[in-house]
């Protein structure tokens, strides 16, 4: 029974329909913040976009850990090469038909974040080097594209005093929870040769900065809560999320299965939603 239930778990978390799922309730999340109505078509261009460039970049990165390929989620990546390319081929078209679909404005504002996600997954550098591969820039360039995506996109552009704080909140909220991914891989990036941040501050400063990063988000939030931009159960649903992350953030280890990373961590993207909309019908 677990060998089948372990197959199952490694087919949606590898497929990249997990983090997928969490790019589409991210953008819901969004709109309901904004007391809009959700445009589907973005949603789901979200989802279908994300599903499409993890599974491009799990299938470029094999090529960079050939030497880790028989360990972990290396090897099962690496067993499964051929079904990534069907995800990325298949989410691809489809994500077109969605994208054609936006109104001019969104379509716009979504085709200026393919380029710094290209470049961070394909290694058209010199000696074959992506952006991931320079010092120091990988979680920056998650943070900033993610919040980008999910808070300019879905606003069509019209950044105003709420938006512009929620901005910032979003960012710091990924660059927390990008920096036990760098614990994660920091065999991987001794063995490409790619400093991090782990490597100039050490785990335990990494950990205390990622956890001030949660901090300051609430801050922002009692703000926003204070002067009536967000409501009572919005700032609680981020709190408790930011609990959860940063017990996440403080317990991680480069020794964790790659589900406490892949699975949990990458989940408290979506749990934001979740929590707010059972705390909206308490």
């Amino acid at each position: 029974m677990w060998k089948y239930l372990r197959a199952l778990i490694n087919l949606y978390l590898y497929s990249s329909l997990h983090i997928a799922l969490c790019a589409g309730l991210l953008g819901i999340e969004t709109y309901l913040v904004l007391r809009q109505e959700v445009d589907l078509n973005l949603i789901l261009c979200l989802a279908l976009g994300t599903l499409a460039v993890y599974a491009l970049h799990r299938i470029v990165g094999i090529s960079k850990t050939v030497a880790l390929s028989d360990q972990g989620r290396f090897k099962l990546i690496a067993k499964y090469k051929s079904h990534l390319f069907i995800y990325f081929v298949l989410s691809s078209i489809v994500f077109v038909y969605f994208f054609l679909a936006l109104d001019k404005s969104k379509m716009v504002l979504f085709s200026a974040a393919c380029l710094p996600t290209l470049l961070y997954i394909l290694p058209v550098f010199p000696k074959g080097k992506r952006l991931r591969d320079y010092p120091f820039i990988k979680i920056f360039v998650i943070a900033i594209v993610w919040s980008y995506l999910t808070i300019v996109v879905p606003a069509a552009g019209q950044i105003d005093f709420l938006l512009s704080f929620l901005l910032i909140e979003r960012i710091l909220f990924f660059l927390a929870i990008t920096i036990p991914f760098d614990i994660r891989d920091m065999k991987v990036d001794n063995n490409t040769g790619v400093p991090t941040l782990i490597h100039q501050l050490g785990v335990k400063k990494s950990k205390s900065l990622a956890i001030l990063f949660l901090l300051i988000s609430t801050i922002i939030l009692l703000y926003l809560q204070k002067v009536g931009l967000i409501d009572f159960e919005y700032l609680m649903a981020l709190i408790l999320t930011y609990g959860f992350a940063g017990t996440l953030i403080i317990i991680s280890n480069s020794n964790r299965h790659d589900w406490f990373y892949t699975g949990l961590i990458d989940g408290t993207i979506g749990i934001r939603i979740i929590a707010y909309s059972l705390l909206l019908l308490v």
